[in-house]
Parts: C-alpha cells; sequence; structure tokens
C-alpha cells in the first residue's frame, strides 16, 4: 500500500530561550478523517501523524506552550489554537466554524495528498 503524504511545515518558530529562527519542519500524515468533537459535536478533521512527526510536533508544542498556532491549508489560516499542553501524537484535530461538508472535503484534500498545510506561530 503507497502511503499518502501531506506535509505540514512549520515555518518561523522561535528555538528554545533564543530569537533564532528555525528550519522548516517537515511532518508526514498518514491519513486524514471526519470526527466530531466531544464537547460540543462539532464536525472536525482528525489527522494522524507518522511516528517522526508525531515527535517533531511534540517537540514544537512543549516549547511553545501558551502560543497561538496557525495552521493554514494551502496557505490560508484555517484554525488559530493556543497550545494549551504537549501534543504527543498519534492525532491533530483540526477544529474550527467548519459546515460538515467542508469537513469532509478538507478530510478527502488533506489524506489525498492534494492539499499543502502549514503550521507557524502567529505573529504578535
Amino acid at each position: 500500500m503507497v502511503m499518502k503524504m501531506v506535509v505540514v511545515v512549520a515555518l518561523a518558530l522561535l528555538v528554545g530561550a533564543g530569537n533564532a529562527l528555525a528550519a522548516p519542519i517537515v511532518l508526514a500524515i498518514k491519513d486524514a478523517s471526519v470526527g466530531t468533537d466531544i464537547f460540543g459535536g462539532q464536525p472536525t478533521v482528525v489527522v494522524e501523524l507518522e511516528a517522526d512527526a508525531q515527535r517533531t510536533f511534540a517537540k514544537l508544542t512543549a516549547r511553545h506552550v501558551g502560543e497561538t498556532l496557525d495552521l493554514l491549508i494551502d496557505g490560508t489560516v484555517v484554525s488559530s489554537p493556543v497550545i494549551q499542553t504537549v501534543i504527543p501524537g498519534p492525532s491533530v484535530v483540526i477544529s474550527g466554524d467548519f459546515t460538515a461538508s467542508e469537513v469532509v472535503a478538507l478530510a478527502r484534500r488533506i489524506s489525498s495528498g492534494q492539499a499543502v498545510v502549514s503550521v507557524e506561530l502567529a505573529s504578535e
């Protein structure tokens, strides 16, 4: 079976306590599917990360707890959550003001490998 992959690129992330910019971080995605938010019942997209991507994303979220992380699909911000805690994986949930049909289309696009998915720290 050929693994479907999408890249998640973390751009312009601050490293540690310094102000140096990190090189882009590329994460491989196994799949994306439709889910439901357990708190509000809203439709979500569940993105399953490859093992290396899980570790990288966990490190990223550990370094930036309390900061806002923009999630972009094809260059458009679709969600801007505040990182509340380390996100160790294996999946990341994309939630927001989406209709059920938008979530289905987004999950299909990501799992097909057609979408460019990126994350970056929100600018102040």
